[in-house]
């Protein structure tokens, strides 16, 4: 039972980060100093996370949050500009 809950946890908090990242990323093309700010504050949380809790994936944690950021700057670009 632990494993099951532990597992969706993993997943709820990948398609958090992920998420996360896309709506900055989205922002960028409409309000980029926000978006840096949001971006910022998301690393300085992370990073408080890691000094707090030695057991995260605080890179795999970054790589989802830029995987969405990627994905939400490309669909702005596209529909802004394209």
């Amino acid at each position: 039972m632990h494993s099951s809950k532990s597992k969706l946890y993993s997943i709820l908090t990948v398609i958090a980060h992920t998420i996360t990242g896309f709506i900055v990323g989205y922002i960028s093309v409409v309000n980029l100093p926000l978006s840096l700010f949001y971006t910022l504050l998301y690393i300085i949380y992370q990073t408080i996370e890691h000094v707090i809790i030695e057991e995260d994936d605080y890179i795999g944690d970054l790589r989802e949050y830029i995987i969405g950021f990627t994905i939400g700057l490309t669909c702005a670009i596209i529909y802004y500009y394209i």
